[in-house]
């Protein structure tokens, strides 16, 4: 295990759960941020990762982050990630969830499987049926999205885990 698996490892619920703060920078190298700390748009457009860029990542299935798990993510004042409509081809990316519910629910997946690591890159993926791709417009720079059917470079983020 990496340094950044391991120090995210102290943060562990007493549930057995990984939980830890992260952060997500999109293809262009920005980071996505919970406009005004939550309660509405997420943009990938700040250089720099602060408060609103910090998210706490809370795995439903296992105490160490793996391909495959579903997770949430609180934002900093509180509203968890949740895919609009639970995901569709016009779903934004919203921190708006009061909840750990069914939108607010996110597959996170690492080409070629197995324990995600800080510096990985992933994909994440709504639960609905069928499931849409969290993606960055553009690249980053822009606001992002759960519409994406197939994943690619624009639905591809550097996980940092601190």
């Amino acid at each position: 295990m990496k340094a950044g698996q391991l120090a995210a490892l102290g943060s562990v619920k007493s549930a057995s759960r990984f939980t830890a703060p992260i952060n997500l920078q999109a293809a262009n190298g920005q980071y996505v941020t919970a406009e005004e700390g939550g309660g509405g748009i997420v943009n990938a457009n700040r250089d720099q990762a602060y408060g609103w860029e910090t998210f706490t990542i809370h795995d439903l299935d296992h105490a160490v982050l793996t391909s495959g798990d579903r997770v949430t993510f609180r934002s900093y004042l509180g509203p968890y990630l949740q895919a609009e409509g639970g995901g569709r081809p016009t779903a934004r990316l919203l921190a708006a969830g009061a909840g750990e519910g069914p939108w607010e629910t996110f597959k996170i997946i690492k080409e070629g499987g197995g324990v995600i690591n800080s510096g990985d890159h992933v994909f994440i993926q709504s639960t609905s049926d069928p499931p849409f791709y969290v993606v960055a417009e553009l690249g980053g720079g822009s606001v992002v999205n759960v519409n994406s059917d197939a994943a690619g470079v624009y639905e591809t983020f550097t996980i940092v885990i601190q």
